[in-house]
């Protein structure tokens, strides 16, 4: 998993399953990196465009080079990010957290 820098990033949006498209503002982008960056690594591998469990959230993170895509959802009381074709990593919840506080402002 690659680490971004706050400083290379443009715009996040974040989406849940095929709902609307939440912008989060600059000032969240550090703690949003923050939680990317503490994940663990599992020994499964993305074979999916998509996760298979729902309902899931889309973590969409645009810098000057390229767009990532990082998808978070809830297995039973684990957290995950999954990057499609590349990895699922374990998360804690508050990377969940996160989420659902920009979908209850």
């Amino acid at each position: 998993m690659r680490k971004n820098k706050k400083e290379n990033i443009l715009s996040v949006s974040l989406a849940a399953n095929d709902e609307d498209t939440v912008t989060v503002n600059r000032a969240d982008f550090e703690e949003l990196l923050r939680n990317i960056n503490n994940v663990q690594p599992t020994r499964e591998m993305s074979v999916n465009d998509y996760p298979t469990v729902k309902p899931y959230y889309i973590v969409d993170i645009q810098t000057s080079e390229r767009e990532y895509c990082y998808f978070i959802y809830e297995d039973g009381t684990q957290v995950y990010i999954e990057i499609p074709y590349e990895g699922i990593y374990k998360s804690n919840s508050q990377m969940l957290d996160f989420i659902l506080k920009h979908y209850t402002k």
